[in-house]
């Protein structure tokens, strides 16, 4: 029989003294480690002078976000719910962690450049830039606005009843109090010293949600009949300690044959061709660092093994304790809150406010990094000058305060979406996967040997995004949009060659993006499949190398229609 835990109070002014205690000391460390930037190469780059061992432990740190802490072990413990996701960790992510090290890290440290896409405009021309940073910026938002969405639900939980007085004062809802706290730190954190604050502060929050995770478990062991050693045994027993599952079933994530033919793909764009985490690869002093930093920066994997680890002892916790009436109206609700939930109930004051501080860690340094990586690839875009000083510096910091109230809109936004979706870790890697697969097929034009002008390149960015969307369903999107979507694709394409002049090459170009307009439409009102995640960047890289090569300027040229670009844009590796 279930049993009910007595009430427990909410934050007591220990908890609020350690999250307060714990933030100034990482504010600290990360200040005096980083030191104060006096230009634009110093606030984007650190100078090129981080130690491999500092960005290997902020790559993980910014892996590991909110969604991995909070959405993994409520994923674990629901009905049905194993070990499988760990497929992505322990396979997908070692083979791309390989390929990046020895493919791109290189490639990234031929000449200075502030972000890959500064790469990509090298190789295929500045529209080809343009476009691939739009693509990262809006992806970024979108998956970073998600992990800052989860954040909040646990603040939410945790701290509803100080919420709920801000409301009552000045009319703001919760979650967008929630939502703005992590900002808010966020920024400052940001603020102070650019990329190097942000990647020592990610070292010192690295360290902090360790010492949080270590906090649950030893709660949990003590709670559990039998402990921790009991819960796995009964876990086993009900099918939740499965690793590996070698069943082929395409219309599942976790398999161990999608992971290794699909979600590999998309994390080779997540992890190589994404500023987010490239920004820091590009801080270390040379190849061999960056490389060490790539290859240790798999030591997560063990991270996220222990995190997974967590759900099966609140399954097990679960089985024999009861919630009180209000946190379990909550969980019901949403099976998200499940580990916010236990944490408020059964965590003993004190630890309670160490472990908040480990949750708002794992935002905070998701949060701080895109922050970083989109002031700098706007600041790129429109002519960033390495020796700029104060004037460049004072102008990031300006983005980065515009950004943090973008990804914050979005956030508070993500209530709907999540409502739709089984777990905020199921929504959080559809949205993250909706642009990769894009980037990653920017990257494969860029290194290979294919002579392009790169014009056809936008056009074939902005059908391939068409598709990725119809392909996943997203319920918010209808049918028709995609039609008027993919129609004003075609006509634009269709003025923009027709101004000097069109071939019947050319013919058979707008044809081919009307059928794929048409396709699109049709995919989204008929497929009734819905595609996992998976599955969207490895289409999304296969549309965007074949329609750019088909709609290329160059191949205009070569059938002997009328040129519509310049011959300077063609791209060579030579």
């Amino acid at each position: 029989m279930p049993q009910e835990l007595p009430t427990t109070p909410g934050f007591e002014l220990v908890d609020w003294a350690v999250i307060l205690g714990v933030l100034v000391l990482t504010t600290w460390i990360g200040h005096r480690a980083a030191g104060r930037p006096s230009s634009a190469r110093e606030f984007f780059l650190g100078g090129r002078r981080l130690p491999w061992y500092a960005v290997a432990a902020s790559l993980i740190a910014t892996e590991i976000s909110a969604v991995t802490f909070i959405g993994l072990p409520a994923s674990v413990a629901m009905e049905g719910g194993d070990l499988t996701y760990l497929q992505v960790v322990l396979f997908g992510a070692l083979i791309t962690r390989g390929i990046i090290a020895l493919v791109l890290v290189p490639v990234y440290f031929e000449r200075e450049i502030y972000s890959p896409y500064d790469y990509v405009g090298q190789r295929l021309g500045a529209s080809a830039r343009v476009v691939t940073t739009v693509v990262f910026s809006v992806g970024g938002v979108l998956a970073q606005g998600a992990r800052v969405y989860v954040t909040a639900l646990v603040i939410e939980v945790l701290l509803r009843s100080q919420l709920e007085s801000v409301h009552a004062a000045i009319g703001m809802p919760p979650l967008g109090t929630a939502v703005t706290l992590v900002g808010v730190v966020a920024v400052v954190w940001t603020w102070m010293g650019g990329i190097a604050t942000v990647v020592w502060t990610d070292a010192v929050l690295f360290v902090l949600f360790l010492v949080g995770i270590g906090v649950l478990g030893v709660v949990l062991n003590g709670q559990i009949e039998g402990g921790l050693l009991q819960a796995f045994h009964d876990g086993a027993e009900a099918g939740k300690t499965r690793v590996i599952d070698t069943r082929f079933a395409w219309e599942k994530p976790h398999r161990l044959g999608v992971v290794l033919g699909l979600a590999s793909w998309g994390m080779v764009g997540d992890y190589g061709c994404n500023q987010l985490m490239v920004q820091r690869l590009l801080c270390c002093p040379s190849v061999a660092q960056a490389r060490l930093a790539v290859l240790m920066s798999s030591l997560g994997a063990i991270v996220i093994a222990a995190i997974a680890f967590l759900g099966i002892g609140l399954w097990s916790w679960s089985a024999t304790h009861a919630f009180t009436p209000e946190l379990q109206a909550l969980v019901t609700q949403q099976q998200d809150r499940l580990l916010p939930a236990f944490l408020l109930q059964a965590v003993p004051t004190g630890w309670k406010g160490l472990v908040l501080a480990g949750v708002f860690a794992a935002a905070i340094s998701s949060l701080d990094s895109i922050l970083a990586a989109l002031s700098q690839t706007t600041m790129s875009l429109f002519g960033l000058d390495p020796q700029g000083g104060p004037a460049a510096i004072r102008m990031s910091r300006i983005l980065v305060v515009v950004f943090a109230v973008v990804l914050c809109a979005v956030a508070v936004g993500m209530r709907p979406l999540h409502e739709d979706h089984p777990s905020i870790l199921t929504l959080a890697l559809r949205i993250g996967a909706l642009t990769s697969g894009i980037l990653l097929g920017a990257f494969v034009l860029a290194l290979s040997r294919l002579r392009l002008r790169g014009d056809g390149f936008p056009w074939a960015v902005a059908m391939a995004l068409v598709w990725v969307l119809a392909i996943a369903q997203l319920e918010s999107l209808p049918p028709l949009h995609f039609g008027i979507v993919g129609a004003a694709i075609t006509i634009g394409f269709v003025w923009n060659t027709t101004r000097r002049g069109a071939s019947r090459f050319h013919v058979a170009q707008w044809i081919l993006l009307a059928l794929m307009s048409f396709g699109a439409w049709a995919l989204r009102r008929n497929l009734s499949v819905q595609l996992p995640w998976p599955w969207y960047a490895p289409i999304g890289a296969v549309l965007t190398v074949t329609l750019s090569w088909w709609l290329d300027g160059a191949r205009t040229q070569a059938k002997g229609g009328v040129s519509n670009g310049s011959d300077a844009s063609i791209a060579s590796s030579d």
